[in-house]
């Protein structure tokens, strides 16, 4: 619960990345409730909220097994503000989400990330192809 506070913390981004962060490590070992995942996706679709804290938060929400999770980092990855990218990216091929290769092709073509950490998600991304 406090996690889930801190998540949606309006004061504190660096508090909330934090959150998100710690939110992702614990959906990996033992997925997270269906409270914590709202919360999560209400912080995503924030109208204010960085695209870094959207892209952390997209990627918890992946981790525990949300569909929200892969539709918020395709919204990072498209977006216009630029710091989330790398990290939508990176989590993008470190999760295996091969949905949103078209969308990483197509940064990595606009040069919208770095091209080094694109390149690493489509290589990992590709490698799981059946």
């Amino acid at each position: 619960a406090g996690l889930r506070a801190a998540a949606r913390s309006r004061r504190d981004r660096r508090q909330a990345l934090e959150a998100a962060e710690a939110l992702g490590a614990l959906a990996s070992a033992r997925g997270l409730g269906e409270g914590t995942r709202d919360a999560l996706a209400e912080v995503a679709l924030g109208f204010f909220t960085p695209s870094l804290l959207r892209a952390a938060c997209g990627a918890t929400l992946a981790r525990a097994g949300d569909p929200r999770g892969e539709e918020t980092l395709r919204r990072v990855l498209r977006g216009w503000r630029a710091g989330g990218r790398d990290y939508a990216a990176h989590a993008a091929g470190e999760l295996g989400l091969r949905g949103l290769i078209p969308d990483l092709e197509r940064v990595r073509e606009r040069r919208k990330a770095s091209a080094e950490v694109v390149d690493t998600a489509l290589r990992a991304l590709r490698a799981e192809a059946p």
